[in-house]
């Protein structure tokens, strides 16, 4: 019978002590177990072994280990470096980094779950049985295709188009390498249409060549999705990552990451996946907000964060954007970052002529017919007589944003949220744009009886 020995255990939990539990066979770091916590129990990874466990009074629990991957020392690193810097557990940081670790409870709720979508899916097979054999035989030949890049037969040659850099991105690219090698991380601040995205693809095909893993970071999951069908065409086989996935398919990326996927496209979360050979990161749009993480803890930024996993793997940082950070430039200013810019668009063309008008002086001019001004309206009528179209954005979706009392000055307000309700026509209602809440509309103030004024003008008040 093997030795009792003694181990230090994360938990997924807002914890600033790891506990200790008690092994009969060999465990490593990083190894999964599974431990009994007040009462609930939990997947652990294995911080620490060979504990002295003199000084521990009470019952020391058991912890069994677990048939799953182990978590490699570069993503504890990672998580400590998280915990210290956003000041918060490593536990917290554990729990964002594998979401799909559940009680036990949970899991068998789950497996519940999944009986039944097992047998909701039989029943779905027979149904389509025929249909996925005409299906077959009408797109056998694109499949045929498809097999055979996935399994390397075609080569990646003919599978992607060559990329083509303009003159004025050739020299970004050897302003970035030249970062590169000095250790740096880059800041390539682009115009809008400089083709940025054409230098990501560039840098992350050399990469990949080398035998590295890439990640490309954008800050939504609607850019995600646009970026998936560009991406493919000049890179094939790349892993999605985002909250919005199944979690399913995020297990099964997760996996794929583990197993070595080259290419990763996925938001903020995707910085925890288990990279092994992690050459190069991507961060797109560095200065939106999107990356920032408010809550739960971690709460972490992810262009500091993706630095910090550069340099735990060794790996090159590009940071990207039109409109820098003001801390990417400073960063850029002080030597921290080095600073590449690409100021010519891609596909030549004129710069947009831009009118700032002042609605407010055009309001004392009497230059405004209702909320639209008389340039603007002589502008949008010259457009349409000419054929073309014309596109308005407004930022407030409603007839009007919120209402007012002339004599009393009473605002309808959300009794949840306490924010002003809007109007909406069509029909009439007054709406709560945070929480749902509405009311019915009268147009009469319910305090002194007076008529309610609209606030400022809504996309259905421009409209009309």
């Amino acid at each position: 019978m093997e030795e009792e020995k003694f181990i230090q255990v994360i938990l997924p939990l807002r914890l600033e002590w790891e506990p200790v539990y008690s092994v009969q066979e060999p465990v490593s770091i990083g190894e999964r177990v599974k431990v009994n916590f007040a009462g609930k129990s939990y997947t652990g990874i294995v911080s620490k072994t060979d504990v002295n466990a003199d000084g521990i009074k009470g019952k020391i629990l058991r912890a069994t280990p677990l048939p799953l991957p182990p978590v490699s020392e570069a993503e504890l690193e990672f998580w400590r470096e998280i915990a210290k810097y956003y000041l918060c557990s490593v536990g917290e940081v554990y729990k964002a980094a594998y979401p799909l670790e559940k009680t036990e409870s949970e899991a068998a709720r789950e497996r519940a779950t999944e009986r039944l979508r097992e047998r909701i899916a039989l029943l779905e097979e027979k149904i389509l049985k025929a249909r996925k054999e005409e299906t077959r035989g009408r797109y056998q030949g694109e499949l045929s295709r498809l097999k055979a890049l996935l399994s390397g037969e075609v080569p990646p040659g003919e599978a992607a188009p060559e990329i083509v850099l303009s003159p004025a991105q050739k020299s970004a690219l050897k302003g970035i390498e030249k970062g590169f090698d000095a250790g740096k991380t880059v800041l390539l601040h682009g115009v809008t249409g400089s083709g940025k995205t054409q230098l990501y693809l560039s840098l992350a095909r050399e990469c990949l060549k080398k035998g590295k893993s890439v990640l490309y970071l954008v800050p939504e999951i609607a850019l995600s999705r646009q970026l998936q069908e560009r991406v493919s065409q000049y890179i094939p086989n790349m892993a999605v990552y985002h909250s919005a996935l199944p979690q399913g398919s995020r297990a099964r990326t997760a996996q794929a990451v583990r197993e070595g996927a080259r290419l990763v496209l996925g938001t903020r979360s995707a910085l925890f996946l288990p990279f092994r050979e992690l050459g190069l990161i991507i961060v797109d749009e560095e200065h939106d907000s999107s990356y920032k993480q408010s809550s739960p803890a971690p709460r972490y930024h992810a262009r500091e964060s993706a630095i910090m996993l550069g340099r735990i793997h060794n790996a090159k940082v590009l940071l990207g954007s039109a409109t820098p950070s003001m801390e990417s430039l400073y960063n850029s200013i002080n030597g921290r970052f080095v600073k590449v810019e690409l100021k010519e668009r891609y596909f030549k063309g004129e710069d947009p002529s831009i009118q700032i008008i002042d609605t407010r002086a055009e309001w004392r001019k009497k230059g405004m017919v209702d909320h639209l001004s008389i340039k603007l309206l002589a502008l949008i009528r010259e457009t349409l007589d000419s054929g073309k179209q014309v596109l308005l954005l407004r930022s407030r979706r409603s007839w009007a944003p919120a209402l007012q009392c002339g004599s009393c000055g009473y605002i309808p307000r959300c009794p949840r949220c306490n924010v002003s309700l809007s109007l909406h026509r069509n029909p009439d209602r007054l709406l709560c744009h945070y929480c749902g809440h509405t009311e019915a509309y009268s147009g009469i103030c319910p305090k002194c009886g007076e008529a309610l004024q609209p606030l400022g003008a809504g996309t259905q008040r421009i409209e009309e």
